[in-house]
């Protein structure tokens, strides 16, 4: 089949499974006979709860579907995704159904039309991302050492204070790049809201199918990517553009990643830009971003995500790190405290210095409305 032909046979799948989940939901209600609280729900009544509340967009079921095929079993899935066993047992029945997999003894998911789901992106562990960059750049991998490092060996760009460049770890952009992976449903276009960090060139190394598109203001920074893709055959492509909005880039995505200033208005705005990109069939958000200059805002940036139907579904604490770098006057005070307490500078220099989560958000494509239905703390509906 061809690769349209491919997305229109996941999409079928897609609409089977959201029959499988609705009937699910119909039987667990009627099983409980109205004790909690349900029983003046009809069938359609209960499928309009379903669609409101539960529906999956067609990205999240990929996700969940590759999820499903990668983990140890699907008991680990339904851990993994933080869902029941009722949820697991919808895709055992949905894989019955489709021929798209089965069970073996100790119910791990066991693929049967291979050619179909080798369309989705495949989930990789840290260890495995380190060692293909590894290999491909001819570097070692230094956890706690600035990501450009990676480059050296390659002619890139200078980090600019006037653009907020600051270089992550290493073991940081392993993260977002495993990250990315895990919930990339398709290898379609996947956008950077800025790259200062290299991100794009780490994850085409690591699955080379993968179609990367890097906005950015740094005319440089652009360059020096561009380059590296020539030079490694990378599926990236660049176009300068402002998130602020200045030289709007508007095409489909399926998810972006962006680290912006870590203040209010950074945050909103790297984000915003994004989100305009997603259509009908959902999408992610990695979002990387530290506490330097937000505090208890937050709470405005979380009516924010509500308002733009950004669901919060995971948060890494402390998963990104930034080396010392003398970036500002600032750096240079702190660097003084530190060796006036007698902190060896060779400690400081490979020492981390800024932390930040990491969080993965999913696009609601579509609006959730008020929930009004009458029910207990008991109604599980």
């Amino acid at each position: 089949m061809s690769r349209i032909q491919d997305i229109q046979e996941l999409r079928r799948f897609y609409r089977q499974f959201l029959e499988i989940q609705r009937d699910i939901l119909v039987a667990y209600v009627r099983k409980a006979k109205g004790a909690d609280g349900t029983d003046n729900l009809n069938d359609q009544a209960i499928e309009k709860i379903y669609d409101a509340y539960y529906r999956p967009s067609f990205f999240v079921f990929l996700r969940d579907l590759k999820t499903a095929i990668y983990s140890a079993s699907i008991f680990d899935f339904v851990k993994i995704i933080a869902r029941d066993s009722e949820y697991g047992a919808g895709f055992v029945e949905f894989f019955e159904k489709t021929k798209l997999a089965k069970l073996d003894k100790n119910g791990k998911v066991i693929v049967l039309k291979k050619d179909l789901l080798s369309m989705l992106p495949r989930v990789q562990s840290e260890e495995e991302i380190k060692s293909t960059i590894e290999r491909k750049l001819g570097v070692k991998i230094k956890a706690n050492a600035s990501v450009t490092d990676l480059l050296k060996n390659i002619k890139v760009f200078r980090t600019k204070s006037k653009f907020d460049q600051l270089p992550i770890s290493q073991a940081t952009a392993i993260f977002e790049v495993k990250k990315i992976l895990e919930n990339l449903p398709l290898p379609e276009t996947f956008l950077f809201v800025g790259d200062d960090d290299f991100i794009s060139v780490l994850l085409s190394f690591a699955d080379p199918n993968i179609s990367s598109l890097v906005i950015d203001a740094d005319e440089e920074l652009l360059a020096s990517i561009k380059n590296i893709a020539a030079k490694y055959a990378l599926n990236i492509r660049v176009k300068r553009a402002d998130a602020s909005g200045k030289n709007v880039v508007r095409e489909p995505i399926v998810g972006f990643l962006c680290n912006p200033p870590y203040t209010y208005k950074g945050v909103k705005t790297f984000v915003k830009y994004g989100v305009k990109n997603f259509a009908k069939d959902g999408g992610f958000v990695i979002l990387t971003v530290g506490d330097e200059a937000v505090g208890h805002r937050f709470l405005a940036l979380q009516n924010f995500f509500t308002k733009e139907n950004l669901m919060i579904r995971e948060i890494a604490k402390g998963a990104a790190a930034y080396p010392f770098t003398e970036l500002y006057p600032s750096d240079t005070v702190v660097k003084k405290k530190f060796l006036a307490a007698g902190i060896s500078e060779e400690t400081i220099k490979t020492a981390p210095h800024l932390g930040a989560s990491v969080y993965v958000l999913d696009y609601i494509p579509y609006k959730v409305p008020q929930d009004k239905l009458r029910q207990s703390i008991y109604t599980y509906l």
